[in-house]
């Protein structure tokens, strides 16, 4: 993989702003819409929908790294992209998150 930290993240961030946007299409439909637009509004957020999810399944992003021995407590991560001092300090931030959540998911 030919990608950096900074990339990853640029990715990520644009697909929280299509998720952010299809919200706020989502809150206005159920505020100020006048009633003969739902159609309109219900395909402008099935479009934006879409649009993430195709992002967020992005093969070039799919496998930014690799986790094994999770069961056994001896966790080893293999980075699948160049990182650099600045994206290391973010992605401590990053696994923690990530840690917590595959935690929570083997126990329960």
């Amino acid at each position: 993989m030919n990608t950096t930290y900074q990339s990853y993240r640029s990715h990520k961030r644009k697909i929280a702003d299509v998720n952010y946007s299809a919200a706020l299409l989502q809150w206005d439909m159920e505020i100020y819409m006048p009633s003969k637009g739902g159609d309109f509004r219900a395909r402008q957020i099935s479009t934006l929908s879409g649009i993430a999810h195709e992002l967020s399944t992005d093969e070039k992003f799919g496998n930014i790294f690799e986790i094994s021995n999770l069961r056994s407590g001896n966790i080893s991560i293999k980075f699948n992209f160049k990182i650099d001092e600045y994206g290391l300090k973010k992605l401590n931030i990053d696994l923690k998150f990530m840690l917590k959540v595959l935690f929570l998911t083997c126990t329960h």
